[in-house]
């Protein structure tokens, strides 16, 4: 991740998705076969991507230590507003979260490489597309807009599962994205505040807030839905992990790596909801799961 250039930004997403499926693999509870097929499925990624995973830039010139804490100044420092859907908290997260699993990680090369790529994101909008918001960077939460304060983890997960509930028919492309990043994106807010983080964590909350309310618009034209799933996928079993998770083309992308980020964060999300939430968000992951 930090040896794509951020001029490059997507391509950071491979990187990404192989921390979370590590995480996956560690620590969510998955069955050791579904382990071993979801690692499979990660080794595939890398291959599909050789010419990224062959930059590492862990060990730096010399290897010298680094200090996360700069990653973490740089997420909490205002504005706290939402940057590129959040990817700025969502790809810090996850590396904050390897460093402290594994502090050779925290070389002096890598915080400098993510400390840049948050000041990359700063620089690029809130994302989207967020249909009839003439300037989503102007977007600000009102009393008024009715979203509940947001304090604690459950607080985050029960909101982001309660505006994945509430976003109506999902689309294909960078859509699904919009709607998919409001799980990533919450999950990182929450491995924050668990990792420590206050600052950063609250900053977090605030852009979430933010991408709720840019969420209340969705495309109603032009854009061709993606089917309706009855059946929500099931990343703990081994029959998720061994379907063809590179897209029907045959070629694909693992939904862009989304396969393991999204099903890394609803895991961490689901066992913090109430039953009525979970009830409603569940058949929606289905839609923005949906492997074509």
């Amino acid at each position: 991740m930090c040896a794509v250039p951020n001029a490059e930004f997507n391509e950071k997403h491979w990187g990404a998705a192989v921390m979370a499926a590590g995480f996956l693999g560690a620590g969510a509870g998955l069955p050791p076969d579904a382990v071993t097929a979801m690692v499979s499925e990660a080794e595939r990624l890398i291959d599909a991507n050789a010419s990224w995973f062959g930059r590492s830039t862990v060990g730096g010139a010399s290897g010298d230590p680094g200090d996360p804490g700069a990653v973490v100044a740089a997420l909490a420092e205002p504005p706290w507003t939402l940057n590129l859907l959040g990817h700025d908290t969502i790809f810090a997260a996850l590396a904050l979260r390897a460093m402290r699993d594994q502090p050779e990680l925290a070389t002096a090369a890598t915080v400098e490489a993510i400390v840049c790529m948050v000041g990359f994101a700063r620089t690029r909008g809130p994302g989207g597309p967020f249909p009839g918001w003439e300037d989503p960077a102007a977007v600000a939460v009102a009393p008024d807009d009715g979203f509940p304060e947001i304090e604690t983890a459950t607080d985050v997960a029960v909101s982001a599962a309660t505006a994945l509930s509430g976003v109506g028919t999902v689309y294909d492309g960078r859509d699904r994205g919009v709607v998919q990043h409001v799980l990533t994106h919450a999950h990182a807010v929450i491995e924050l505040d668990r990792m420590g983080h206050p600052g950063a964590a609250r900053a977090g909350i605030e852009a979430h807030r933010v991408y709720r309310k840019l969420l209340t618009r969705r495309p109603d034209d032009g854009v061709d839905p993606l089917p309706r799933e009855a059946d929500v996928p099931d990343f703990r079993s081994v029959d998720y992990w061994r379907q063809d998770l590179r897209g029907g083309d045959g070629e694909g992308d693992w939904l862009f790596g989304h396969v393991f980020k999204v099903a890394l964060a609803w895991l961490a999300i689901e066992p913090l909801l109430p039953a009525d939430v979970l009830r409603r968000a569940r058949p929606m992951l289905g839609t923005a799961m949906t492997i074509t």
